[in-house]
């Protein structure tokens, strides 16, 4: 769990699971891909279930909706790093 700072000015929490605030993006030229590994995640034995929200929450960037402005944060380098920050117009 870790505090999103927002260049608004506001900060919040992304540990609500699952979150409504929370989002992956899933480039189409990766989309392809990942279906191929959601497909061997349920072929392999185990906790399909987990093994497959592993895949799919793994994939893609992380972007946060700040609840507050409602401004869009694309971490496409990672959440240690600087988001890319959107506002509504």
């Amino acid at each position: 769990m870790s505090t999103i700072h927002c260049p608004g000015g506001h900060s919040f929490s992304d540990g609500e699971i699952p979150s409504r605030v929370s989002f992956r993006l899933i480039p189409d030229t990766d989309v392809e891909g990942l279906v191929s590994e959601v497909v061997e995640a349920v072929r392999e034995a185990g906790d399909v279930e987990s093994n497959v929200t592993f895949k799919i929450l793994s994939a893609g960037v992380a972007a946060y909706e700040c609840p507050h402005c409602g401004r869009l944060l694309v971490f496409r380098d990672g959440l240690s790093n600087r988001a890319d920050s959107y506002r509504l117009e």
